[in-house]
């Protein structure tokens, strides 16, 4: 009984213009939309609109070069997604947090309000 992985292999094989030489991120770049939806099936736990914009400030601030613009943005979220923890999605669903912080407050302070049991050894006293 073997385990497959649920990562298909990125289906690469859409002709597009191959550089020869790297080159700078251009003002234009935006990821393809075959690559938008590869993200989202294989990732669905990473914001790729929020990523994107990271990949670009990150790539046009560095001012890094590489042959493959696409290829590069994929690594990108393939590398979000290995160190992203589901509690710290970003834009994760914040209101689902907030709840649970104020019901583990509330229990908190309602075990606040109640009296304690004695420490073993203070009945004696």
């Amino acid at each position: 009984m073997g385990t497959e992985s649920r990562i298909k292999p990125f289906d690469d094989s859409r002709p597009r213009k191959k550089h020869s030489q790297a080159h700078r991120l251009p003002d234009n770049w935006e990821p393809r939309q075959e690559d938008i939806l590869w993200a989202k099936e294989q990732h669905p736990n990473v914001n790729t609109e929020f990523e994107t914009h990271k990949f670009r400030d990150y790539w046009r601030g560095t001012g890094g070069t590489k042959l493959d613009w696409d290829a590069t943005w994929r690594n990108w979220i393939r590398r979000s997604f290995a160190i992203q923890r589901p509690h710290q999605s970003v834009f994760a669903n914040t209101s689902t947090v907030a709840e649970a912080n104020r019901q583990r407050l509330k229990q908190l302070f309602s075990e606040l309000a109640e009296p304690t049991p004695p420490i073993a050894g203070e009945l004696d006293r």
